[in-house]
């Protein structure tokens, strides 16, 4: 059961998700100008999806091996049939998810306001986990969310501003804030579809299944459409894809790789076994944070008085929704 406990326990992990992915937007926007956007998704899912492979033995080591046929028992099941239609849904979301979210950066460049517009998820994600599943959310994730949502447009709207490093901010800002609020759109539907797969397969092949699902669905994509570059209204929008560009990114493929995905993905997969989708939402408004102090550090953005404001709110969001109490059968799975 997912009980308070368990939720002081999934507090840190959900926070250093947070960590990991609001620091991979400085290096997203730094690779956007050197990869096309699915190409550059679809080599860090792939980087991220052989990091999962030793962690999965290594954990697997000295429990039941993987069978082909789903057993009739309640929990995690390690069924290759479940595991694989589950990561698929969830691949398929992330790879929606993440390919807008890297168009935006490539549009916006900025770290800080990429973060802020994929961070309103956490105000899709209880509706989107009330219609799917009829999970009523407790009145402390209200409260939190409010809070936090809040202290998201002080940091945003009045307290960050971006310096940018090329002429696509002021190009392409436009196109980027509608693609990244698309982004959040499908990161809520991913975030409800990892939390109902990981009551019912094993966690670590879960997240190895819906990275390999990602990656190959990018690269395809990313081919087809990016391969020669995308031309907007007689302007060079995505650069094309080389060779050099991947060597000369390879410090983002490598930290999106291996943190944000294998790292990051496998640690939100962990902590929502442990909380539900509504309260991990609250927690995940963190990321806004991190990224605009990734963009502070590496000069792509800058945080004044109220920006500081905005990032109070959001801890006291995190904070309220875990001291408040759960509302009775509101974390619980709908039978």
């Amino acid at each position: 059961m997912k009980n308070s406990n368990n939720r002081l326990r999934a507090t840190p992990i959900l926070l250093l998700t947070c960590l990991v992915w609001g620091l991979a937007f400085v290096f997203q926007i730094k690779s956007s100008e050197l990869i096309p956007p699915l190409i550059f998704n679809g080599l860090r899912f792939t980087v991220g999806a052989l990091s999962m492979i030793p962690v999965a033995f290594l954990f697997e080591k000295q429990k039941k091996p993987v069978s082909v046929e789903a057993p009739e028992m309640h929990g995690a099941t390690h069924s290759v049939k479940a595991i694989l239609r589950y990561g698929f849904i969830s691949g398929a979301f992330l790879c929606i998810a993440s390919g807008l979210q890297q168009y935006g950066c490539t549009f916006t460049q900025s770290a800080g306001l990429s973060g802020f517009l994929c961070g309103i998820y956490p105000l899709l994600t209880p509706l989107a986990s009330f219609v799917a599943f009829r999970r009523k959310p407790s009145a402390g994730v209200f409260f939190g969310l409010f809070l936090a949502i809040g202290g998201l447009s002080l940091l945003t709207l009045f307290g960050l501003s971006s310096s940018g490093n090329t002429g696509t901010e002021t190009d392409w800002m436009w196109l980027g804030i509608p693609l990244l609020i698309g982004a959040a759109f499908f990161f809520a539907m991913q975030m409800v579809s990892v939390d109902y797969a990981v009551e019912r397969v094993n966690c670590l092949w879960f997240s190895f299944a819906q990275f390999a699902v990602c990656a190959v669905l990018s690269l395809l994509l990313g081919l087809v459409f990016e391969y020669n570059g995308i031309t907007i209204a007689g302007k060079q929008a995505i650069t094309a894809f080389t060779w050099r560009g991947v060597f000369e990114g390879i410090d983002g493929i490598l930290y999106c790789g291996i943190c944000s995905v294998g790292i990051g993905y496998t640690l939100q997969t962990v902590g929502q076994k442990m909380t539900d989708a509504n309260y991990a939402a609250v927690i995940f408004n963190a990321e806004a944070v991190f990224a605009a102090i990734g963009g502070v550090l590496f000069g792509t953005d800058h945080i004044n008085v109220i920006g500081y404001v905005g990032c109070a709110l959001i801890l006291s969001g995190i904070v309220l929704s875990e001291m408040l109490p759960v509302r009775s059968g509101a974390d619980r799975p709908a039978p």
